[in-house]
C-alpha cells in the first residue's frame, strides 16, 4: 500500500479491507464487499487525525502489519 492509496481509503469509509488480488478498499460499515475479503482496521476519525495528512509515514507503520493481519484472518 502506497501513501495515495491510504489517502483515498481514508475518504472511502472507517473500515478498511483487503482483496485476496492485494487491492484495497474502504466501506462506512464493517461490511466486507466479499466474505473472503481480510479486514484491516477501523480507520476512525481520531485514527485518520493523528496521522495529520502525513499518509507515507501511516504507511511506513501500518504496512508491514498487512501481511501478518492477512495470515491471521485465515
Amino acid at each position: 500500500m502506497n501513501a495515495e492509496q491510504m489517502a483515498s481509503l481514508a475518504s472511502q469509509g472507517r473500515y478498511w479491507w483487503m482483496r485476496s488480488d492485494g487491492s484495497f478498499y474502504g466501506t462506512a460499515e464493517y461490511v466486507a464487499a466479499d466474505p473472503s475479503d481480510t479486514y484491516l482496521l477501523d480507520a476512525s476519525p481520531v485514527w485518520v487525525e493523528q496521522w495529520n495528512g502525513d499518509w507515507s509515514k501511516a504507511v511506513e507503520l501500518l504496512t508491514p502489519l498487512f501481511p501478518k493481519l492477512a495470515r491471521e484472518e485465515q
